[in-house]
């Protein structure tokens, strides 16, 4: 049950204020595409779908901009995301928008019984149950144990970049 509210919470905190700053940013440049035979025309659904990965690394930069400059904490981050969607507050709608259309998309042929769509699906949960069982904690691989938590922890501790962020010659 914990597991499914961080997971809900990372959505709404970290992919859905990256999924408004990628259509307001890729909205504006498709606007200003000239292109008269329509190549640079691309659907709303898959605009949101597109953009979880720029969206992720959006809101990352966000995140490393502000452990720069010593800021790098829960209730400062979660008020930048929310001043950001705030900002983009058309795009935020649009992005739900999208999003919706998009499910109903998907939705349309599960309630017709498409027998692809629903191998489709049996797919998708395979894959997101592999996913999830590796990524679990405790991790076998030791790197994330000896390099990357400590690393993480100093700059959660230290509210962003310090020199040396660890005692280890390397950090």
């Amino acid at each position: 049950m914990i597991n499914l509210l961080i997971l809900a919470s990372e959505l709404a905190c970290i992919v859905f204020p990256g999924l408004v700053l990628h259509r307001a940013i890729a909205s504006r440049l498709l606007s200003r595409d000239e292109a008269s035979d329509g190549l640079g025309q691309v659907e709303p659904g898959d605009l949101a779908l597109l953009g979880v990965v720029p969206g992720l690394a959006l809101v990352g930069t966000i995140g490393t901009v502000l452990a720069i400059f010593g800021l790098f904490n829960t209730p400062v981050f979660l008020l930048t995301m929310a001043a950001v969607v705030v900002w983009r507050i058309r795009d935020a709608h649009a992005t739900v928008l999208d999003l919706r259309d998009l499910l109903a998309r998907c939705w349309r042929p599960l309630k017709g019984g498409n027998p692809l769509a629903w191998f489709a699906l049996v797919i998708a949960g395979l894959n997101l149950y592999c996913v999830w069982s590796v990524v679990g904690i405790p991790s076998d691989y030791i790197d994330v144990w000896n390099h990357q938590l400590p690393l993480a922890q100093s700059i959660v501790r230290h509210r962003g970049f310090v020199m040396p962020q660890l005692d280890n010659w390397f950090y």
